[in-house]
């Protein structure tokens, strides 16, 4: 985005000319992405079977918030990125939370009822719950396995930690006063973005997997998990389009 012009206006054409780029030059390991995009399209046929209905619904925040942080990717704006793919995490381990224990279905609707079922809401969907249940479902290997992606994301942006935010900040010390640019999108060839296309790959995966395991009743979502780890086998090849030989040891 031009320093010259700081408008709403030129920061969409920016972003917009961002994600042109990228996707054209990066067209072949976008096809690893499109995959996990198109197992979450072919479970929303009978997401109606899932049962609790609730989880169904988190399920598909779960896909359209993926497809949220892939957009915002993709267009360079990537402290949004780990943000959204930590809602998209939370989406899929509260379907599966309600899955294991279906009464949470109503304290999850009700949330908003009034200032008790909001702070009932709050001390039964905790981070530390949600890992329990998902280790209840589906073993304690993979429910490590997710939080240390829910960890990373936050280490990376989901929160606004000096880490993420100051690499993002260029200061000068100017007279008594500090000069402060602030990159608000990432260009198309960065290190960056690529790092946040692989964080997109690794943790969609996650949410995925996780969202056929609180689908129950779905009568495909073992064929779809199939169909999901084999699609594993693209990684190394995935990673090695985006410029990496191995995944960064920080990512």
């Amino acid at each position: 985005m031009s320093n010259n012009d700081p408008s709403f206006q030129n920061f969409l054409k920016s972003v917009r000319v961002i994600s042109q780029v990228t996707e054209k030059e990066l067209a072949g390991p976008l096809a690893y992405l499109r995959e996990i995009d198109q197992v979450f399209i072919d479970w929303i046929g009978e997401a109606g079977k899932v049962k609790p209905t609730s989880a169904a619904v988190l399920v598909l925040n779960a896909h359209a918030s993926f497809r949220a942080a892939l957009f915002l990717a993709l267009s360079g704006q990537l402290m949004a990125v780990f943000m959204t793919l930590r809602g998209a995490l939370e989406s899929a381990l509260y379907a599966n939370a309600i899955a294991v224990k279906p009464e949470l279905g109503d304290v999850w609707l009700h949330r908003d009822c009034d200032d008790e079922s909001r702070i009932r809401c709050r001390s039964e969907f905790t981070a530390t719950k949600m890992f329990s249940y998902l280790a209840e479902e589906q073993g304690a290997q993979f429910s490590d396995l997710v939080k240390k992606g829910y960890d990373l994301i936050i280490d990376f942006g989901a929160h606004p930690n000096s880490r993420t935010i100051v690499s993002s900040t260029g200061i000068k010390e100017r007279d008594d006063t500090y000069l402060l640019n602030f990159v608000y999108a990432h260009g198309p060839h960065s290190w960056e973005l690529r790092r946040a296309l692989l964080a997109c790959a690794e943790i969609g995966f996650l949410v995925l997997m996780t969202s056929l395991i609180a689908s129950q009743g779905h009568p495909q979502a073992k064929t779809l998990a199939e169909r999901a780890q084999a699609s594993r086998g693209g990684l190394a090849e995935f990673i090695a389009a985006l410029g990496f030989i191995d995944p960064p040891a920080d990512a």
